[in-house]
């Protein structure tokens, strides 16, 4: 046992007060007590039957980390629990943590907590108690656990998530001598409170531990969980920015051009073989250009090679490119949690560790093997470190894909010369078609020629077009009802491909800079740009707080309105800074209202609400190659455009049907079907309210004791759409919630979509929140909300279906979608709002895991807070 302690002698009593109880022999543990510069030393504890020993430490700032490991440096045992000094443990812990440690090498064990105050209990009440500090503590208010809820979402730490080290309770953490030893300890340059349990359990994951919640006994913490948590939270975000050096997650970093990190995301390896220096300078470029910027190259070669020399001269001053010994990635990184392998002689497209990393999924190696034997890989460190310790193989540790070369994008392509040789064939083809259009010309003589060469004419351009929007070519043909017309007509609203222009990766973080496309002399008087972006810089043009744009930085004006619609998709604000009126027919109403509305500034919030709308308009009026096609790839001719989604709405609570009914009349997505799931009795008023919508809807019935999963596989199966939305009785939707799922499923290309909790109301105790909700990405940890899933039928029935369960059946989808080869995606939590009455929810949290997240807070039901989720205040939860 190593306890840290400082300036604490009354709360520490307490702590050896409860160590004294345990079922665990004496004789078979130590308890060392490291006083981390105490102004008055900490004295040995008198009249104590327990094995204790004070170690003193000289005070250099918050000395937590240095202090466990002077503990571990003293101690005489194997097994190493490191406990607070004002932790409380029952009296089976002790045994409850050493039988996992003497089962598993390599685990890293953790407790849960409660929090309570603890006033008015002394040392001697604690020691002779007659039950457990369960019962002693009975009828104190107690906060519990923190990680609790995050053990539902992860099934108690065995999911594949990649953030399981986030939720650890620092107050108590057990882990063997050996694999202590092998992770080199805790940090020693965290100085200030928060994140070196975390950065240390990180670690541990990455080097193949496994992760062990203790859950049964509990611990107690003495004092509440909200004490002191303003302090908390202020010391947390300045250590964020240290934690993110240490920590490769995306959770504690982003990845932008030019940041680099003293533990890289991914360590890419070329193995330099006999490759030319040019040759490895070209690979090695073309890897710092990936669209994964949070990276490091590793050229690889023997010590004496006359090749680095003329290698260290062109990176000498490139920090994310290193020269080292062959086979010792990950020993030089061994906190490193991807690393790539790439041989010298492959021809790739950049954004190959993209690529890579998207084939990986959630398996733990995945590459392709190319026609010369050599071969292109990404694995996990965790995989490769435990399987050196156990004398395995990586693979054994989980899936492994094999991905073709064609799909990485890796293969030989036509060298310049080639590509010269290639234009100039094109260029004397085109000269051919041109003069045999001059003859047809000059021979037309009557206006019956004179048609029939148009109609030859507009037959031909039509030809090249359909070769043109053939796939890998352009828009798929039929992708949108009138697609011809609204894709090549100059004069119409101009094509975005959502596959390749589309929001995923947006942030909502942005510097407080003003960008242009090109000089700012060209923008009008009053009107300011402080950064040259270029168009196709996508990062570049994220990270800007909008973007103001003039005729003058374009071409022509079908050109520019082409621009702003991609633009707008991506997600970037515009600003059209010269109104310039012909936009309007091409670009639309909506879309030209909001690119001359004013850009609201200093507030966040406001700015992504504005990008969500210019988004949404960009991606439903512009938007084509239609992935919402690929629900079922093999109908034939396609479905049109936009498809049928049928809501399935299951409720057991016939007084909450006519607000939800609202909502979903309110929706102004074209193609809905509604399905209701009549889950119990009481429903008699049921199809008279359904028989005042507009929309399409059926019934069905299920009786009360049946499983919420087994109620929504029956609504599945009397749906009519492809694509299939599940919506809850007592949450807020905005008019535009459908469409919403229905674009992020057609860009995004997820089997399953959805939205966050980013907007909660809590009616229990009367107040409004926002919680950050991260921006729009591909899955790894964190969960959607349960009342916004939306999944095409045939990717359901590929995940087995609806899971037959009580509860949490969002999160048991979830698992399946993924173990099936399936990708999770969640989009901006605009137009929905969590509220939680505090009774009847399946999904079971106090207030507190939402207001300890939220980055916004207002008493009452606040309507400007909840329109920013596009929620008309009539709808408000006192509906």
């Amino acid at each position: 046992m190593i306890v840290p302690y400082y300036e604490a002698p009354e709360a520490l009593a307490l702590t050896l007060a409860a160590l004294e109880g345990q079922t665990l022999a004496r004789d078979r543990f130590e308890v060392i007590v490291v006083d981390d510069g105490s102004r008055i030393p900490l004295q040995p504890p008198a009249g104590t039957p327990l094995d204790v020993r004070v170690v003193r430490q000289e005070r250099r700032g918050f000395g937590l980390a240095r202090a466990r490991n002077t503990g571990a440096r003293v101690a005489a045992h194997d097994i190493f629990l490191f406990l607070d000094g004002d932790m409380l443990l029952e009296a089976e812990s002790l045994a409850a943590y050493a039988r996992w440690h003497h089962a598993v090498s390599d685990a890293v064990t953790t407790g849960f907590c409660n929090y309570l105050a603890v006033d008015g209990v002394d040392a001697a009440t604690i020691r002779n108690r007659a039950g457990s500090l369960r019962d002693l503590f009975a009828g104190r208010e107690a906060d519990p656990s923190w990680i609790e809820p995050h053990m539902t979402r992860t099934g108690d730490m065995t999911s594949a998530d990649d953030d399981l080290f986030r939720f650890v309770e620092g107050a108590n953490i057990g882990i063997g001598r050996g694999f202590f030893e092998l992770l080199g300890g805790f940090d020693e340059s965290f100085t200030r409170w928060g994140f070196e349990d975390t950065e240390f359990v990180y670690r541990a994951l990455v080097r193949g531990g496994i992760l062990v919640p203790v859950r049964d006994p509990t611990a107690w913490h003495q004092g509440r969980l909200t004490k002191d948590r303003g302090r908390r939270a202020r010391n947390l975000q300045r250590q964020r920015g240290k934690a993110a050096h240490l920590i490769a997650h995306p959770a504690f970093r982003d990845s932008r051009p030019g940041r680099t990190y003293d533990v890289p995301g991914h360590v890419v390896t070329i193995a330099a073989g006999d490759a030319a220096p040019c040759r490895l300078v070209e690979v090695a470029e073309r890897v710092l250009a990936d669209r994964v910027y949070d990276l490091l190259v590793r050229i690889e070669m023997p010590e004496r090679d006359e090749r680095r020399h003329w290698l260290q001269d062109h990176f000498a001053a490139d920090a994310r490119v290193h020269l080292a010994a062959p086979g010792q990635a990950l020993e030089e990184y061994p906190a490193a949690p991807f690393h790539v392998v790439l041989p010298p002689d492959a021809v790739f497209a950049r954004g190959i560790v993209h690529r890579l990393r998207s084939a990986l999924g959630a398996a733990v190696l995945a590459g392709a093997s190319l026609p010369d034997g050599s071969r292109v890989s990404i694995a996990r460190a965790w995989a490769f470190h435990r399987a050196r310790r156990t004398g395995m193989r990586p693979e054994d540790f989980g899936d492994v894909v094999h991905a073709s070369p064609r799909r990485l994008r890796i293969g030989g392509g036509p060298t310049h010369a080639e590509r010269f040789w290639i234009l100039r064939r094109r260029f004397r083809r085109l000269r051919v078609v041109l003069e045999r259009m001059c003859v047809r010309m000059v021979r037309i003589r009557t206006p019956a020629q004179a048609w029939w060469f148009l109609v030859v004419l507009a037959g031909a351009v039509t030809w090249k077009l359909d070769r043109l929007a053939r796939p890998g070519r352009g828009v798929e043909p039929g992708a949108m009802t009138g697609s011809r017309e609204r894709l090549d007509s100059a004069s119409s609203a101009p094509a975005v491909d959502v596959r390749i222009d589309n929001p995923i990766g947006w942030v909502r973080a942005a510097d407080p800079v003003v960008g242009a496309l090109g000089s700012p002399a060209c923008l009008p008087p009053g009107v300011e740009a402080h950064r040259i972006v270029s168009r196709h810089d996508r990062a570049g043009l994220r990270w800007i707080h909008h973007l103001e744009d003039v005729q003058a930085y374009h071409r022509g004006v079908i050109e520019r309105a082409r621009e702003l619609a991609r633009l707008a998709a991506l997600g970037v604000i515009v600003h059209l800074a010269d109104r310039e009126p012909r936009l309007r027919a091409m670009l639309g109403p909506e879309l030209h209202a909001l690119m001359t509305t004013d850009v609201p500034a200093g507030d966040p919030t406001a700015r992504e609400a504005l990008s969500i709308r210019m988004r949404r308009a960009a991606l439903r009026e512009h938007g084509w190659s239609h992935g919402a096609e690929k629900a079922d790839a093999a109908v034939s001719p396609p479905a049109p455009w936009p498809l049928l989604v049928s809501i399935l709405l299951v409720t057991r609570r016939p007084d909450r049907l006519p607000g939800v009914l609202a909502a979903v009349e309110r929706q102004t997505y074209p193609r809905i079907e509604l399905v209701l799931g009549l889950h119990g009795a009481g429903f008699a008023d049921a199809h008279r309210h359904a028989s005042k919508l507009s929309v399409s809807w059926k019934a069905v019935t299920a009786g009360g004791a049946e499983p919420l999963g087994a109620v929504l596989s029956v609504a599945a199966a009397a749906a009519s759409g492809r694509l299939l939305a599940k919506m809850d009785d007592d949450d807020l939707y905005g008019d535009d919630h459908i469409w919403d799922l229905v674009l992020a499923h057609q860009y995004s290309q997820a089997q399953l979509v959805g939205k966050g909790a980013e907007f909660v109301y809590l009616a229990g105790s009367n107040r409004t929140l926002h919680v950050h909700g991260g921006g729009e990405s591909y899955l790894s940890g964190a969960a959607l909300a349960g009342g916004t899933l939306l999944i095409a039928r045939r990717d359901l029935e590929r995940a087995g279906g609806w899971p037959k369960a009580r509860q949490a059946v969002d999160l048991a989808l979830r698992k399946n979608v993924v173990r099936n080869g399936g990708r999770v995606y969640r989009t901006h939590g605009a137009g929905f709002v969590l509220v939680r009455h505090g009774r009847g929810h399946t999904w079971k949290l106090e207030d507190d895991y939402f207001l300890a997240r939220a980055d916004t807070v207002r008493d009452g039901w606040d309507e400007g807070l909840a329109r920013l989720a596009d929620i008309p205040p009539s709808a408000g939860p006192n509906r």
